[in-house]
């Protein structure tokens, strides 16, 4: 199995367990205790025998490293949001010159309502957890 595949089984076997952490209200325990939670779950809904439990236990793991390992880092995610700016910063300063002081100007009041909208919809999601 390749990676990528391996990531996309763990995530969604971690996927209905966030999601009823989210409903019961609690925070989110990390990824350790998730990963020790869903194994417990599992060897119970799944009726698994110690030796299964175990290899579950050990595959999950090694999975959770996995995923860990391929997230970028903080300073990865920085410079990504360093070279957005710099290319936005690049983009605007072109479609200042190409369109009117009007047209520019609406542009700009038209992408902070996105922006506006996106924080409001940002604030409902957090809201809900």
């Amino acid at each position: 199995m390749n990676t990528t595949f391996k990531c996309l089984l763990l995530i969604t076997a971690l996927l209905p367990f966030t999601a009823q952490a989210q409903e019961a209200g609690r925070e989110k325990p990390h990824r350790g205790e998730r990963m020790g939670l869903r194994t417990e779950e599992m060897t119970k809904e799944l009726g698994l025998s110690d030796e299964q439990a175990a290899k579950l236990k050990a595959m999950n793991d090694r999975y959770a490293e996995e995923v860990k390992a391929a997230q970028p880092t903080e300073a990865e995610r920085a410079a990504r949001r360093e070279k957005m700016k710099d290319v936005q910063t690049r983009r605007d300063a072109e479609l200042k010159s190409l369109l009117t002081e009007e047209q520019y100007a609406k542009m700009m009041e038209l992408r902070q309502q996105r922006h506006d909208a996106r924080k409001e919809e940002g604030g409902k999601r957090e809201e809900r957890k």
